[in-house]
């Protein structure tokens, strides 16, 4: 993968001064000491950087919410449940 947009994908998933080097990329979260698990660039517990897939369209959110604003309306009436 080009290492432009492996930065650009990080930086959307919350590594705000991901930097790229000649080795790769690396992901910098500024509220946490972000570190990589078998290639899987992670937040510490509790960051308020941290990310999720929206469970109605996969669009990246704060970790906080089920559902974008997008798909609230639509999954609220079809669950009966709360944001």
């Amino acid at each position: 993968m080009n290492k432009r947009i492996l930065k650009q994908r990080l930086i959307a998933q919350g590594f705000e001064s991901t930097y790229i080097t000649r080795n790769g990329v690396h992901p910098v979260c500024d509220n946490c000491q972000a570190i990589v698990i078998q290639g899987l660039a992670t937040h510490e517990t509790g960051c308020s950087n941290r990310k999720r897939e929206c469970e109605g369209c996969s669009n990246l959110i704060p970790i906080h919410f089920r559902v974008c604003d997008d798909c609230y309306g639509e999954w609220i009436f079809e669950s009966g449940r709360d944001k």
